[in-house]
């Protein structure tokens, strides 16, 4: 028949064919990682970490398939190729485009040329909200233009959607969210209905608080933070239950996303290891190891034993895995995601 048109029963979303999140805490969120085949939108407000957590799946596709490339479309002209490395972006391996005064209709047919070629595993597109359509670009700044990259968009994911469906892509457009002036207020993304609705995920990134070295939290005026926590909400999904819909990462300014503490943090929610008071309890996986004090001599201690660092991360994953990940139920009603998406409430 040329193409798989039919089978038998439902396939679902193996680990194996998941863009995995460096942090636990996500990976628990999203059942083990983001879906190939699929679109999915990071949408937020400035400085919230859609590109941080963007860059993040870069990496980890990079190191997942290896095989195949990952396109980044830095439509802002904004990439800063040293965050990207800190992130775990292999820079000389990646696909860049940075367009300039280029339209939408330009930069979507270029996407759908690399698509096409059946070897992209990961390709984000960052941003969705500073392109301009064609026609935009050839009116006079007093001129009126309808729609913006609405129909631009629509016609470009239509054609995507099949693509990596075809040959297992996933595609991160990266969005921003907009006030409301209206009654009822609320948020809203650019570009449409028709690009929600061919999304699969959808999630949505605030900055949390600032925390200091020891990972505290510490006032919003504080002049030298060390990072800051990101919360992640779920606003839409048809690849993996809806029954998570809230989790944070720990960003630092530093280091990146630090997987260690949340690892710990994991680790203790799933049961691997246990704390009394101050104390932890890690002899299941450091055998005839006391008890360790305190959250910061902890991390200090799986850093000097990366093998033991592994270790925690692989049984953390591997309940992760072993938790009910059937087809069954994945797919929101639709009446329920039209509900969910008026205002673009999210659960913060």
């Amino acid at each position: 028949m040329g193409e798989e048109l039919a089978s038998l029963g439902i396939k679902n979303y193996h680990a194996e064919n998941k863009i995995p999140f460096s942090s636990p805490k996500l990976q628990w969120m999203t059942y083990g990682g983001i879906p190939s085949g699929i679109l999915m939108e990071i949408s937020g407000r400035e400085g919230s970490s859609k590109t941080t957590l963007s860059l993040d799946l870069v990496a980890n596709a990079q190191r997942k398939f290896p095989d195949k490339s990952v396109v980044y479309i830095d439509a802002e002209n904004t990439l800063d190729a040293n965050w990207a490395e800190k992130i775990g972006v292999d820079i000389d391996q990646l696909i860049l485009l940075s367009p300039t005064n280029q339209s939408a209709e330009w930069i979507f047919s270029k996407a759908i040329e690399l698509l096409d070629t059946g070897e992209v595993s990961l390709m984000v597109i960052d941003s969705i909200g500073v392109l301009v359509s064609a026609q935009a670009l050839e009116k006079t700044i007093e001129e009126d233009t309808m729609a913006g990259i609405a129909k631009a968009l629509t016609n470009f994911s239509k054609q995507a959607v099949g693509l990596c469906k075809k040959y297992g892509t996933t595609l991160i457009g990266i969005n921003q969210v907009r006030d409301v002036i209206s009654y009822g207020g609320g948020v809203q993304t650019t570009g449409g209905n028709a690009w929600k609705h061919n999304t699969s995920v959808r999630l949505q990134t605030k900055r949390g608080d600032y925390i200091d070295e020891k990972r505290k939290v510490i006032a919003k005026s504080a002049e030298n933070p060390y990072g800051n926590l990101v919360t992640v909400a779920v606003l839409k999904t048809k690849a993996f239950r809806n029954d998570r819909r809230v989790a944070s990462y720990t960003l630092t300014y530093h280091e990146g996303i630090d997987k260690v503490n949340d690892a710990i943090e994991m680790a203790e929610i799933v049961g691997v290891i246990s704390r009394a008071g101050a104390f932890y309890d890690v002899t299941s996986i450091a055998e005839g190891e006391p008890k360790i004090q305190g959250k910061e001599k902890l991390k200090t201690f799986l850093e000097s034993n990366p093998e033991i660092l592994d270790k925690l991360i692989e049984r953390v994953y591997t309940v992760l895995n072993t938790e009910n990940t059937d087809a069954e139920n994945t797919e929101v009603k639709e009446e329920e995601i039209e509900e969910e998406m008026e205002g673009e409430s999210i659960p913060f």
